[in-house]
């Protein structure tokens, strides 16, 4: 038996991509499969270790999985902590989008401002072309 074989009977996939990249199936704390390039850190230290396993992925499913959370499309501890993430992004998307309401409505005053400034000096123009020329223009 060869090591791609015993890796999947272990549950953990690691195979390589045409280009020779390889690739490894993860699971995260809730449950989920996520199939990335494991990304190798080294410490100061010296030791080698994958930012994924140090993120809360593993390489089996897990037992007990985590409360999965739609607010940040992460996972939680609770079903409180998933429930207290979701109204913070309420919150935040609301306070964002009142904030680009704010910035959209001061940008539209500005221009509108701006138009009116430019129609009096067009105005201005055509007055002193009419002066100058003595007729309508």
């Amino acid at each position: 038996m060869d090591i791609k074989e015993s890796l999947a009977n272990t549950g953990t996939a690691m195979s390589q991509m045409p280009s020779g990249i390889p690739i490894v199936k993860y699971y995260r704390p809730d449950g989920r499969e996520e199939i990335k390039t494991p990304q190798y850190h080294t410490r100061k230290d010296g030791v080698v270790y994958d930012i994924f396993l140090g993120q809360g992925y593993s390489l089996t499913p897990p037992e007990n999985p985590k409360p999965s959370c739609v607010g940040c499309n992460g996972w939680h501890n609770t079903e409180g902590e998933v429930k207290a993430c979701i109204k913070e992004r309420k919150r935040f998307m609301a306070k964002m989008n009142q904030k680009a309401r704010e910035d959209l409505a001061k940008e539209r005053k500005g221009k509108d401002t701006e138009i009116s400034e430019l129609k009096a000096q067009v105005e201005k123009l055509t007055k002193l072309m009419e002066a100058t020329l003595g007729k309508a223009v």
